[in-house]
């Protein structure tokens, strides 16, 4: 979901789809635009992972150990 204050929990597929929204603004300063898109692309692109993969939420993030916490019961916590 899209929210509009979120600075602990940003997510690469929120990010991409804001990018793309903003790429069809006609907006009054199109520098500012451009320098948003740009922020958001990098930010994207720093999310890869050293084996090329994306994970959602942290980049190289392969430890199994969050899964043995005892609250982690809704599956997989790490995004291969």
């Amino acid at each position: 979901a899209f929210e509009f204050h979120n600075d602990n929990y940003p997510d690469i597929d929120d990010t991409a789809e804001v990018v793309l929204a903003l790429r069809r603004v006609r907006h009054p300063d199109p520098a500012r635009l451009q320098a948003a898109i740009d922020r958001g692309v990098r930010w994207n692109l720093g999310m890869q992972s050293r084996n090329g993969a994306w994970g959602a939420f942290d980049a190289d993030n392969t430890s199994p150990f969050p899964n043995r916490l005892p609250f982690c019961d809704f599956g997989e916590v790490i995004d291969p």
